[in-house]
């Protein structure tokens, strides 16, 4: 769930930003004499929406670091993985057995 989160808010600071560009390019045709520091406004902005980026995705990182070490943590999560080990293990013996 947490991941569809971060696609739509990734999503959205993406296309905020490109339509920040695209208003303030539109400014730009429609005055007269020109913005003289369009280059840095337009910088600006796409370094925003990357900043914007890179913590959502530091959330997100986070968030899966903390439920992995809280999932394993748990009684019913340790449990859970030794009966993954366990099946695991169980799925290669068989295969040895069939190749011997």
């Amino acid at each position: 769930m947490f991941i569809i989160a971060y696609n739509y808010v990734n999503t959205f600071s993406l296309v905020l930003g490109s339509l920040a560009i695209y208003c303030i390019l539109m400014v730009d045709y429609l005055t007269l004499r020109g913005w003289t520091s369009l280059d840095d406004v337009m910088f600006y902005i796409r370094g925003a929406c990357r900043a914007i980026e890179f913590c959502v995705t530091l959330c997100m990182c986070g968030y899966i670091m903390m439920t992995f070490y809280t999932e394993m943590s748990s009684v019913a999560g340790r449990e859970s993985s030794v009966l993954q080990l366990s099946c695991i293990d169980l799925a290669l013996k068989l295969l040895i057995t069939q190749q011997v």
